[in-house]
């Protein structure tokens, strides 16, 4: 892929936030702060901004006091991860890559560390910012957001510790610190996201970092393939269009029962009728996926109307559209043929 996102790019990750097929985790940039907040999609959201956010800050510590101090950093991503510098200073690095396995991973080195602060998506500042803080023991703790769901932090290298403020009960402030191992100044976090519901069980061996990033290049180039050639002059903007639906694209899970793309991961974390079938005219190159894509409402059909819905959350789907389905479904014949629809469809 040959589109770069970040600080200084022809694209960054204001308007579009960042995100991997099959994670519900997503990151992007504030409008008016030079700073990257990762949030989650999860809970159904409409023009809210996100379930909940951290603010990705890094820090290092002066000599002799030890007090932390915040530096500046700017950020290049790709389809395999999102890197972070420190300005000036070559040494200071982090890096994310989004899993489509129920967490993400945060790599980095001494001497700089790490924090997530968390805010609520709420104007209202006097907002708990969450319900409460499970530790079990050191590297490990559970924060729950209540119906937004529950995030683990698990130490694989180095160090994680939290620091919150409760007051009568709210938890009016948390931040998770990840610090760099003194020996060999690695730092590797995993950060899982489940189910209010749900218990973390543990997670067992985690896979080598470089190879999630690997991992997540060969899905996207996989799912590349749906689509037919571009002409050169417009080669940059399909490879961004075709990052942003796979980016947009949502594995099976909660009211999901097969893949489908969403509207936005930040401001409408929908599934709209209108759009699986919109995004099925242009793959063109795979017709059967083209397929799946605008029968993937017909699973939620009214059994007695036959009404489809409009949208999709992950708790549930509501509302009516118009049925586009069968204007796709021509639109994909007149250019594909109709050899791989079998008889009985």
């Amino acid at each position: 892929m040959s589109v770069k996102f970040g600080k200084g790019q022809k694209f960054d990750l204001i308007q579009t936030p960042y995100g991997r097929h099959g994670s519900y985790f997503y990151l992007y940039e504030d409008y008016n702060l030079p700073i990257l907040r990762l949030s989650n999609f999860k809970i159904d959201n409409a023009m809210q901004g996100g379930a909940f956010n951290f603010d990705i800050k890094l820090f290092q510590r002066a000599p002799y006091t030890g007090i932390p101090r915040e530096v500046r950093y700017w950020y290049t991503a790709d389809e395999g991860s999102v890197r972070f510098q420190q300005y000036g200073e070559a040494e200071g690095w982090g890096e994310i890559v989004l899993t489509d396995k129920g967490h993400l991973r945060i790599r980095g080195n001494a001497p700089i560390e790490i924090s997530l602060r968390a805010r609520n998506s709420s104007p209202d500042t006097e907002a708990a910012v969450c319900e409460g803080v499970f530790s079990p023991e050191n590297g490990h703790f559970e924060v729950n957001f209540g119906r937004f769901g529950k995030v683990f932090f698990e130490s694989i290298k180095g160090n994680v510790t939290y620091e919150s403020h409760f007051d009568n009960g709210a938890c009016k402030s948390f931040k998770a610190i990840l610090t760099p191992a003194e020996d060999t100044r690695e730092l590797d976090v995993a950060i899982h996201e489940y189910d209010a519901s749900a218990e973390f069980t543990g997670y067992g061996t985690y896979e080598d970092f470089d190879a999630l990033i690997a991992e997540n290049k060969a899905d996207y180039e996989d799912f590349s393939k749906n689509y037919p050639s571009t002409p050169s002059k417009y080669a940059e903007i399909a490879e961004y269009a075709k990052w942003l639906i796979w980016s947009h694209r949502v594995k099976h899970g909660g009211y999901y029962t097969t893949p489908m793309i969403l509207m936005h991961l930040q401001w409408l974390t929908a599934a709209a009728s209108w759009q699986q079938s919109y995004n099925a005219l242009a793959q063109q190159a795979n017709p059967n996926e083209a397929w799946r894509q605008i029968c993937s409402l017909f699973e939620h059909q009214d059994s007695v109307t036959g009404q489809l819905p409009g949208m999709l959350f992950y708790t549930g789907g509501a509302g009516i559209q118009a049925p586009f389905q069968g204007f796709a479904l021509d639109w994909v014949i007149q250019r594909c043929g109709d050899a791989f629809l079998t008889p009985e469809e």
